[in-house]
C-alpha cells in the first residue's frame, strides 16, 4: 500500500504530464478520494484497478472523466452503492467507455442493484465479475432479461459465484441461456473447443443437485454455452 505522499506524488506527476505514455495502472487498496478525476490526463490508459478501497458514491469521478481507450476496470472490494451502479452504466450507455471489455465488481453489496446496470446498457462487454455480490434473484432476472433483449450481445464470461442463490433465483438465467444464441463472432472472442462461448459460473451458491443435473441435461446440447456449477 502507498501512503498518502505516494499518492499525491502521483497525482502531481499526472497533472504534470509525465504519465501520458502509462497503459496500466494498479493502485489497488489506497486512498484515491482525491485523484480519480485524473484519469483523464492519461491518454493511452488501458487497464485500470482500483480495487480494496472505499469509493463508494465516488465511482462517477471516473466514469466522468475517464479515457476511452480503457479495456479493463477493477472495482472490486470498493464499497460501491446503487449510485455508483448507475454513474457506470450511465458511462457506457453515452458511449464513453467504448473499448471496455471486462469489469470486476466483485465483493461489492449490489443487493437488487444489477438492474441499474443492465436496464439501459448495450455495450461490447465481454467479461463481468460479479462475485460475492449478494445478488438476489432479482438482479439474476435482470442479467437474464439483458441477455434475451441483446442488450450484453458480446458477453462470453459471467462470474456470478458465491452469491448464495437457490433454484428460484437462477432460474431466469437458465431458461435466458436456453433461448440464448451467442456471443457476437466479430468480438474479441474466447474460445472453448473451437467455438465461441457464454461461461457462466456458479460454485458457491446454494443450487440443488436435482436443478443442477436438471439443467445440465437441458442446456447439454447448446455448444455455445457452458455451465460451471
Amino acid at each position: 500500500m502507498r501512503t498518502k505522499t505516494d499518492i499525491e506524488a502521483l497525482a502531481a506527476g499526472i497533472q504534470a504530464g509525465r504519465f501520458s505514455k502509462l497503459e496500466e495502472v494498479d493502485v489497488s487498496r489506497n486512498d484515491l478520494s482525491n485523484s480519480l478525476h485524473l484519469v483523464h490526463l492519461i491518454p493511452g490508459l488501458k487497464e485500470l484497478d482500483v480495487s480494496g478501497k472505499d469509493i463508494s458514491n465516488s465511482l462517477h469521478l471516473l466514469t466522468e472523466h475517464v479515457q476511452a481507450s480503457l479495456c479493463r476496470l477493477n472495482v472490486q472490494k470498493c464499497s460501491l452503492t446503487g449510485s455508483d451502479v448507475s454513474a457506470l452504466a450511465a458511462a457506457l450507455t453515452a458511449g464513453r467507455l467504448p473499448c471496455l471489455q471486462e469489469i470486476n465488481l466483485g465483493r461489492n453489496n449490489l443487493r437488487n442493484s444489477l438492474h441499474l446496470f443492465t436496464e439501459h446498457v448495450q455495450t461490447s462487454l465481454c467479461r463481468l465479475y460479479v462475485r460475492e455480490c449478494s445478488l438476489t434473484g432479482s438482479d439474476v432476472s435482470a442479467l437474464a432479461a439483458a441477455l434475451t433483449e441483446g442488450r450484453l450481445p458480446c458477453l462470453q464470461w459471467i462470474n456470478m459465484c458465491d452469491n448464495a442463490l437457490d433454484d428460484d433465483a437462477v432460474q431466469p438465467l437458465c431458461e435466458a441461456l436456453l433461448q440464448y444464441e451467442g456471443p457476437d463472432q466479430t468480438a474479441q472472442s474466447i474460445y472453448i473447443d473451437g467455438t465461441v462461448h457464454l461461461h457462466v459460473w456458479l460454485f458457491g451458491n446454494n443450487v440443488s443437485a436435482q436443478f443442477r443435473e436438471q439443467w445440465k441435461e437441458k442446456l447439454k446440447h447448446k455448444q455455445n454455452v457452458k455451465v460451471s456449477w
